[in-house]
């Protein structure tokens, strides 16, 4: 079924993204340009965005798989540094998260997290400071 072969793809991400390689581009250290920009993050982007198709027919809007998969793209997008595709996707994901779990749930602290370092990127980028860094502690702040 189209919703196995999603879950499937979701999962093959999943394993992707934890391979040691990868984890070493994450971008903890926002001051420096160190993108995940080789072809495997591309091809999970567009696998990933495959995946959000066949699970909303499937699953609709507010299911947590769906959730799951708008969080992953949004972290993928975030490795490629591309902030403003990542903040839509997880912005998406968390508020299907706090509606199915609840605002203390681990999956929406981790979401909250990811949107942090995402304001904290944008404001390294523009290499001013017009309020990313306190949205960047707001939103990690909201997590604990």
């Amino acid at each position: 079924s189209h919703v196995s072969i999603a879950d499937s793809v979701h999962n093959l991400v999943m394993i992707y993204i934890t391979k040691e390689p990868f984890k070493q581009t994450l971008l903890f250290d926002v001051e420096h340009e160190n993108k995940a920009s080789d072809w495997s993050t591309r091809q999970a982007i567009i696998l990933l965005e495959e995946c959000v198709q066949l699970q909303m027919n499937s699953y609709g809007e507010l299911h947590q798989s769906f959730a799951s998969t708008l969080h992953l793209l949004g972290y993928c997008y975030l490795c490629e540094r591309d902030t403003n595709q990542a903040v839509q996707f997880l912005n998406n994901a968390l508020r299907i998260r706090r509606y199915v779990l609840n605002r203390f749930h681990p999956d929406v602290a981790e979401t909250l997290f990811f949107l942090g370092v995402c304001h904290r990127v944008q404001a390294v980028d523009r290499k001013i400071d017009n309020g990313s860094s306190l949205d960047y502690l707001n939103y990690l702040s909201s997590s604990l």
